[in-house]
């Protein structure tokens, strides 16, 4: 094998299981972060029985799967989320090492990335997206202003800052609320980092999120009439046809998705660094 392309699936193969150990983490941190909880103390423990595990148990995707789903000493089911995040950490750092061309902003997307699939993952459970991690995205973000400057490439800040400002406010305007300002930082964070891959990314995924908050508004509306007419007369379901309080008007995880295509397919098709 050409040394280039083994050093290159050697970076894929060595990115993808540090994503695992990744992803294992972040199951902790979409766990207690929104819980106002430490992510260091007390150590993992079953929340069934709160026997505090062993390394063994803690091997991402690997002991979920010879455990069969279940804790080892009270036999109760644990989560199918533990191992998707850890897979879908693993996945996402791995094609990040793959399809960039240089390995000089693979460190910066891939803290992105983390914080990115914790972000959709505690919107997903109906909490606000703790300042941390919007923080943890935004360094992702911002270290890319470096990586140009070592780069020589100063024109891809100046994209990189039009589409963070204008994937941002298309998430801001149809949720102006704390937690949609939150949620509008971590994607003002995918957008600077899809337009530094490639110009006109930002701008893209802007689009993206003004069409899943059109879709969502729609969906949202049609099933109104259908919670109204279930209700009893006179109830405030009836009357109001409230959305509940945990219903996003631009549901992280679906951006996300579209986030991650824009970066992967920047990172592939993009200016050479």
């Amino acid at each position: 094998m050409d040394p280039t392309a083994a050093a290159r699936v050697f970076t894929v193969v060595v990115s993808g299981l540090f994503g695992l150990v990744v992803g294992s983490f972040l199951n902790v941190v979409v766990y207690r972060l929104p819980l106002g909880m430490s992510v260091a103390r007390p150590p993992s423990h079953c929340p069934s029985c709160d026997t505090e595990l062993k390394p063994a148990d803690n091997i991402p995707l690997f002991s979920w799967l010879f455990l069969r789903g279940r804790c080892r000493y009270c036999r109760a089911p644990i989560s199918a989320r533990y191992p998707i995040v850890e897979l879908t950490t693993g996945l996402a750092f791995a094609g990040l090492a793959w399809s960039l061309g240089s390995l000089r902003p693979l460190p910066s997307l891939l803290l992105l990335a983390a914080a990115a699939l914790a972000a959709a993952a505690i919107d997903l459970d109906g909490h606000p997206v703790p300042w941390a991690v919007d923080v943890a995205a935004a360094l992702g973000a911002v270290s890319l202003v470096v990586v140009a400057a070592v780069s020589s490439a100063p024109g891809r800040i100046g994209w990189a800052a039009l589409g963070g400002a204008v994937s941002g406010a298309a998430a801001l305007l149809p949720d102006r609320s704390p937690r949609g300002a939150r949620r509008a930082v971590a994607v003002a964070a995918l957008g600077w980092s899809a337009s530094w891959l490639w110009a006109p990314g930002g701008l893209v995924l802007a689009a993206w999120v003004v069409a899943v908050a059109v879709a969502f508004a729609v969906g949202r509306r049609r099933a109104r009439p259908r919670a109204t007419a279930a209700a009893p007369s006179g109830s405030r379901a009836a009357g109001e046809g409230t959305d509940p309080p945990n219903v996003s008007a631009v549901p992280m995880v679906v951006v996300a998705v579209g986030a991650f295509g824009l970066l992967l397919a920047g990172a592939a098709v993009g200016a050479p660094f």
